[in-house]
């Protein structure tokens, strides 16, 4: 029998969850001192029961390193309790962008692999994971596609091109482009390695004279990435541009500056997952919801099933 309870700021995403798996959320208690120090209560007996911690570590509640806290504080209560099995199911997954060593820095996707597995977490199950390579740290990690839902969504809209804000993301942008029949661009990127979140430049190759163009990135935090991006493709003769993003994290200046831009004409529709719980949607966005799809890969997994069909 499975359990699954919901972190802090996930509540309203897990009830998708639970609705679509026709369970309700188990009860946990998770309170603060008042320095900040978490203190986690599970609310019910979970011995020999397959648990499901479903968070949104990346929420309007809290920041992703009190999120990660609160995971590994929960999953060290469930393995105490006697839970038979402990699956994180992350939609986002914090430090994925640190997966490689860069002068006297950390692993960061490394180290926090090390810590979810010391704290008793046997599985993860992620979705549109930043690089690949990360699975090799965990012992068993699930990267789930989004690309499945917006496909589904985005077939008979009248897009030209697809196009990827960088090299990094061509295969992704390639399989957008096969399973909507249409062209493909892609732009190369010179980033400032010492400053964070900051792009310099981008340069396309590809053509997308009088286009109505899809650009594509899994995610979307400060959007110095994609509003570069943006600018090229309209210098380049781009005739509509819209976007679309697996996690929107839009922290800093970012829902500002795509507002500026669909006021401008510049930026169309905005399509991204419900992977980032976040209080105030942008306008002028088209929301995928993923509970339904996390719902079905928890269901493979209690039942002891293969999720090939959900991670192609």
């Amino acid at each position: 029998m499975m359990k699954l309870f919901a972190l802090t700021g996930t509540t309203t995403f897990a009830k998708r969850v639970a609705a679509s798996l026709h369970q309700e959320l188990s009860f946990l208690d998770v309170r603060s001192f008042a320095d900040k120090e978490l203190k986690v209560t599970v609310g019910e007996t979970v011995r020999n029961e397959s648990v499901y911690l479903i968070g949104q570590l990346a929420n309007e509640q809290q920041d992703v390193n009190t999120g990660l806290m609160e995971l590994v504080l929960v999953s060290d209560a469930m393995r105490r309790a006697g839970a038979a099995k402990i699956v994180a199911v992350l939609p986002y997954l914090p430090y994925s962008r640190q997966d490689k060593k860069i002068s006297r820095e950390p692993i960061g996707a490394k180290v926090v692999a090390d810590i979810l597995r010391a704290s008793g977490v046997d599985q993860v199950v992620t979705m549109d994971i930043h690089a690949e390579q990360i699975a090799g740290f965990y012992d068993h990690l699930d990267n789930l596609k989004a690309r499945s839902l917006f496909v589904n969504e985005l077939k008979g809209h009248p897009f030209d091109v697809v196009v990827s804000p960088d090299a990094g993301g061509v295969k992704r942008v390639e399989r957008y482009a096969k399973e909507l029949g249409v062209d493909m661009a892609f732009m190369h990127k010179h980033r400032n390695y010492e400053q964070t979140n900051v792009v310099e430049q981008v340069q396309l190759v590809g053509d997308v004279k009088g286009a109505h163009c899809l650009l594509i990135d899994d995610m979307i935090d400060t959007g110095g990435t994609i509003i570069k991006a943006i600018e090229e493709l309209h210098q380049k003769g781009a005739k509509q541009v819209d976007i679309l993003c697996t996690h929107a994290l839009l922290n800093g200046s970012a829902p500002d500056s795509l507002k500026q831009l669909q006021q401008s004409g510049r930026l169309g529709t905005i399509y991204h997952a419900d992977t980032i719980q976040k209080d105030e949607p942008l306008k002028n966005a088209f929301v995928i919801s993923t509970a339904p799809l996390f719902a079905q890969a928890i269901k493979a997994i209690d039942e002891g099933k293969s999720l090939n069909k959900f991670v192609q």
